[in-house]
């Protein structure tokens, strides 16, 4: 006899095949065909050729022998590799905002996920996918400002476990900004980052009210009020004017005062009255001032 020549119609199964897998003897002569597995002359499976069998659950050697009465030597085999179903375990940390893909999904909330997916060997992968999101920093630096020159304005952005990093790479949560221009920083938690930024302006916020010192209420169209020559800056401003005993003859919120040198209808006499304006700034700082107003008519 000579020996036959085993092909199959696949080397290497999935452990989870429930399909059949089929065995050939090419070649060799003999009396009888015969197929066996795991060890030679036993475990016997059959004599035809093909042979069609179940997918085995476990690498199996398979045998084609011819045999006879006087000679049962020649034989031939076949290794069929059963593969394992491969089982991943991953543990992804993301940001909010973030995606992790398997197969065709996109996971984006902390949460277990199972998917199975073909793998390189065509077998079943078992994916066990711990996906942890962690939050953003939740850094807002505000609407964009003006301030006033000379007066510094403080950012403070501390949280918890967050490190910082602003436009001029300096790291403190505490910014002092003093100068006109667009600020922005970056906080990280855990990994993950967010930005902000603000434009801050800056301005001249120092009080500027000028009053006249004299008034001439005579209708002729100079100096017939009392108006401010110069007013910057102020939001609030009331203002009382007294004679010399002390008694008040006239009270405004008016900005622009306007007093017509009259006292309940009538002209005050001539003389010198004085006034107290108690005002708040466009930043809320409040102030009195004082002074005196001569009326000539």
């Amino acid at each position: 006899q000579s020996p036959a020549f085993v092909i199959t119609d696949r080397n290497n199964i999935c452990i989870n095949d429930t399909g059949y897998i089929t065995l050939t003897a090419i070649g060799g002569s003999g009396d009888t065909l015969k197929w066996y597995y795991d060890n030679i002359g036993q475990n016997y499976i059959g004599k035809n050729s093909p042979l069609t069998i179940p997918s085995p659950t476990q690498t199996t050697t398979y045998y084609a022998r011819w045999e006879s009465d006087c000679d049962t030597s020649d034989f031939d085999s076949i290794v069929i590799n059963v593969l394992p179903i491969n089982t991943i375990i991953i543990n992804p940390i993301l940001c909010k905002g973030e995606s992790f893909q398997v197969g065709i999904h996109n996971y984006t909330l902390t949460g277990n996920y199972l998917d199975t997916l073909i793998s390189y060997n065509g077998c079943d992968s078992i994916i066990y996918t711990y996906l942890t999101v962690n939050p953003l920093p939740n850094i807002n630096l505000g609407d964009d400002i003006t301030i006033c020159e000379g007066s510094p304005y403080i950012i403070n952005i501390t949280y918890p476990n967050t490190s910082y990093l602003w436009q001029d790479n300096s790291t403190n949560p505490i910014f002092t900004v003093t100068q006109a221009g667009q600020y922005w920083v970056k906080a990280t938690i855990d990994s993950c980052s967010s930005m902000d930024s603000i434009n801050i302006a800056i301005k001249d916020c120092e009080i500027k009210l000028e009053l006249p010192n004299i008034i001439t209420p005579n209708n002729d169209g100079n100096n017939d009020k009392f108006l401010p020559i110069l007013t910057e800056n102020i939001e609030k401003m009331n203002t009382q004017i007294f004679n010399r005993w002390g008694n008040l003859i006239y009270e405004t919120d008016n900005l622009q005062i306007e007093w017509d040198g009259k006292h309940n209808g009538t002209y005050v006499a001539d003389g010198v009255y004085f006034w107290i304006i108690n005002f708040r700034d466009t930043q809320g700082k409040e102030a009195i001032m004082k002074g005196t107003v001569s009326v000539l008519k």
